[in-house]
């Protein structure tokens, strides 16, 4: 009887490490996926850190463990790295982190080329790099999808904190026409 009593122990110990075993991993795995206020958190980083190193740091600290399996998050984690070049006065660092930023990035948008968001960021980022970086090439190209976005009223009711973000940065953008301007702002 003794020997059966040690063996239901021993069982019990063994199925209870693999569940413990599986439950880390489960955690592990969930915990890499990004929440929706994670996306609400990075984007009102991204938007203070054009003016704000302290909001610069922290959007690069917090996206640096994202990669491709992640596509919006390796954008924002794109767009940090870009951003770090506002306060950094080495050159040689700078170009390396724009460089960075900017790989990561296509990478994202090649992996997901449908995510608004990662157009919009991308959008972003090429009307404000200094042109001898020579990074502008899909401005139109995104200037489209983000007005078609805009034209879809069922977006606004989706995620209304990006639509609110992408609209007012369309209206108040340098490259995009007063006539298309004044066509989303009706909308």
């Amino acid at each position: 009887m003794k020997a059966a009593e040690r063996e239901n122990k021993l069982n019990a110990k063994v199925v209870l490490r693999k569940c413990g075993s599986v439950m880390t991993l489960l955690l592990c795995v969930l915990s890499c996926w990004a929440t929706e206020s994670d996306v609400l958190e990075l984007r009102k980083l991204y938007y203070l850190s054009y003016k704000d190193k302290t909001a610069a740091d922290k959007l690069y600290k917090d996206t640096r463990a994202y990669d491709a399996k992640q596509p919006k998050m390796l954008g924002y984690k794109a767009v940090a790295s870009m951003m770090m070049c506002n306060y950094i006065t080495n050159p040689y660092t700078r170009v390396k982190y724009f460089y960075a930023g900017k790989g990561d990035l296509e990478k994202a948008i090649k992996t997901s080329p449908a995510d608004v968001e990662l157009r919009y960021l991308r959008y972003t980022v090429q009307e404000n790099v200094p042109g001898v970086l020579n990074y502008n090439g899909s401005m139109s190209e995104d200037r489209k999808i983000l007005v078609t976005y805009l034209n879809d009223a069922a977006n606004r009711e989706k995620d209304p904190d990006l639509h609110a973000r992408i609209m007012k940065y369309m209206l108040n953008s340098k490259t995009v026409p007063a006539e298309t301007k004044k066509h989303i702002s009706s909308k």
